[in-house]
């Protein structure tokens, strides 16, 4: 009896454990602390969200659970200028923060960053990494 239960004990911690790790991570390969923002649509609203600063060297979850959408967009910036952006523009704030809408950023106070895009497939996880290249 004792063996059934840790075979089940384990089994379910296997089932638990994997999806527990369903999630958008961003890993900084760099040496330099990095402020991490991502945007994603969320039905027919675009989102932006930020920030997460992660060290040289460490990764962080940006979204947790399983990834509900195809494409998510990240921006970054590093502690001695420079960054990573793209050609998809989202709204940002200097502070912690969630926007819904991606235009007329100025107008309502807010920033205006490039984006670059994830596609993450059909994955219900996916890392992104931030290197010097």
């Amino acid at each position: 009896m004792t063996l059934l239960r840790s075979t089940l004990g384990i089994a379910l911690c296997t089932l638990l454990c994997a999806s527990a790790q369903a999630e958008l991570r961003v890993c900084n390969k760099t040496g330099y602390q990095a402020s991490v923002a991502v945007g994603y649509q969320d039905g027919k609203k675009w989102v932006s969200e930020g920030w997460w600063n992660i060290d040289g060297g460490k990764c962080a979850v940006v979204v947790q659970g399983k990834l509900r959408y195809h494409n998510y967009y990240l921006y970054a910036t590093h502690e001695i200028g420079g960054g990573w952006g793209g050609d998809y523009y989202f709204c940002t704030s200097a502070k912690s923060f969630t926007i819904v809408g991606d235009k007329n950023c100025d107008d309502r106070g807010y920033d205006r960053n490039g984006f670059y895009k994830v596609d993450t497939g059909d994955s219900t996880s996916h890392t992104a990494n931030l290197t010097d290249e």
